[in-house]
């Protein structure tokens, strides 16, 4: 019986998480949300000290004031199915928001279509990605707002 592959992962012991930032969406009415006024936060700041900016907070529909708000993998194994072993991710979702899972063996070769796709709606989501027999497989999600 042949063994699930050793994976080496980086970032939180089994993936590499980018949030995907866009400094220039940056509404003023998310400094009032926050600060109480237009003028008390700076997209790369980084209100709450969590080591996190503003926008990548905003981005990731977390709150900039709330150091323990931010986002996470709830989730990350692999799995063995039938058609294979699979690499599982869970992370808790927002509305508005778009997620992009990429994989690649290579972190200098990004490819530029995602292997997932999940629209944001509030919920748990979890994505299986093939490992297709690689010994080296590497995440990324990115996290775009959707405008209402």
């Amino acid at each position: 019986m042949r063994s699930a592959p050793k994976i080496r992962l980086l970032s939180l012991l089994s993936c590499l998480i980018q949030v995907a930032l866009n400094a220039a969406f940056w509404p003023e009415a998310q400094s009032a949300d926050f600060t109480g006024d237009y003028l008390g936060m700076l997209p790369w700041d980084d209100l709450d000290g969590d080591g996190r900016t503003n926008v990548n907070e905003y981005t990731s529909g977390m709150n900039p004031n709330d150091s323990n708000s931010y986002f996470r993998i709830k989730r990350r194994d692999i799995t063995r199915t039938s058609e294979g072993d699979v690499f599982t991710i869970s992370w808790d979702t927002m509305p508005d928001r778009i997620y992009r899972v990429y994989a690649t063996e290579h972190m200098r070769d990004w490819p530029s279509t995602p292997a997932r796709e999940v629209a944001g709606d509030g919920n748990t989501a979890t994505v299986e990605v093939p490992i297709d027999g690689r010994k080296r497989y590497f995440l990324r999600v990115e996290v775009q707002v959707v405008q209402p």
